[in-house]
């Protein structure tokens, strides 16, 4: 399971490998026992979250848990959960400790589907329809404005027929322009199924709570500096569909959340991105489009929030513009 690294550093590795060797020199290595629960729930039950009770069958099978099957199962039916489920990744924990390579094959990779390749087009009409929802259809429009524009220089270069920076222009444009601030987050609390997964998968009787750190009711940080999140109940929903219907006034005079330093640095990098693409476009050749992909799939390395982003968009910049300025002084001297 993820461990507070994660919090801590975006691109933090579970390292499961070491944590387990740790365990297994404490314990003694005939002491320990491992399940891929998460893998096991995914594959038999289509959902990691039963891993939570596969884990205490395969315990039980293993005579670390002092209950009898039946006061297990009992709970179970009291908690009155996907009953059916739970009882099954109760019973598949049990058979993973008692027959390991029976189960292992349940954890062998899928045979090799043919699927079919992304095309520019597909990325294209894709992020132009999520920004549409995100925003409005204005900024799905200045989207594809400006990427058009980089189809159409890199075309005439007849320098490659896979768009490479093209592509990367409309994932990094994309990401750029659909940072994810209040409204965002809002709706996507109330977008489409996300309410009714809840209740499916936890039941009608599901206590909703969101832990949430708000800029203008919370001026507290944590240990490390960070806004103290706080909890709120079921009742912030109806406010969550109040802010996604007002997320057309993301970046204008009335955006009561634009202030921010997170959200000036977010749209900063919005002028930026154009600013550059505009000195980078008159210059591209066939011989600097590779170094022009590089300066803008930097923009999809800066990920986070809060200090993290804030931190990793300062580190980018600096990375940004010393590839620009290699390919302009590369270009004014083939000049």
């Amino acid at each position: 399971m993820s461990t507070a690294d994660f919090i801590r550093y975006r691109d933090a590795s579970l390292r499961a490998d070491r944590r387990i060797d740790a365990i297994s020199s404490v314990v003694g290595e005939d002491n320990l026992s491992t399940v891929a629960a998460n893998q096991l729930a995914e594959a038999l039950l289509g959902n990691t979250i039963y891993a939570n009770v596969l884990m205490p069958g395969f315990a039980w099978q293993k005579g670390l848990v002092p209950l009898s099957e039946t006061a297990l199962e009992r709970a179970i039916q009291l908690k009155n959960v996907a009953i059916e489920h739970n009882i099954a990744a109760f019973n598949w924990g049990r058979l993973a400790a008692a027959d390991s390579d029976f189960v292992a094959q349940y954890l062998r990779a899928p045979e090799t589907r043919v699927t079919k390749l992304e095309t520019l087009d597909t990325i294209i009409d894709y992020r132009a329809n999520f920004l549409s929802d995100y925003q409005n259809t204005q900024l799905a429009d200045r989207f594809r404005a400006l990427v058009t524009r980089v189809r159409t220089t890199e075309e005439a270069l007849d320098a490659s027929t896979q768009h490479p920076l093209t592509k990367t222009v409309a994932k990094a444009w994309f990401k750029t322009l659909a940072y994810k601030d209040e409204y965002e987050v809002a709706r996507l609390h109330v977008h489409g199924d996300f309410l009714a997964n809840i209740k499916r998968e936890y039941g009608s009787k599901a206590r909703v709570r969101f832990h949430l750190a708000p800029p203008l009711l919370n001026a507290e940080l944590d240990a490390r500096g960070r806004p103290r999140k706080r909890e709120f109940g079921a009742w912030i929903i109806p406010i969550f569909r109040v802010l996604a219907s007002m997320r057309t006034l993301r970046g204008t005079k009335l955006d009561v959340f634009g202030m921010t330093k997170e959200r000036k640095m977010e749209r900063a990098l919005i002028a930026e991105f154009e600013d550059q693409l505009e000195q980078v476009l008159p210059k591209l050749d066939a011989g600097n489009i590779d170094s022009a992909v590089k300066i803008f799939n930097e923009y999809l390395e800066i990920r986070g929030y809060g200090p993290v982003k804030i931190a990793a968009a300062a580190a980018t910049r600096e990375r940004i513009q010393a590839r620009l300025a290699v390919l302009l002084q590369g270009s004014r001297k083939a000049a």
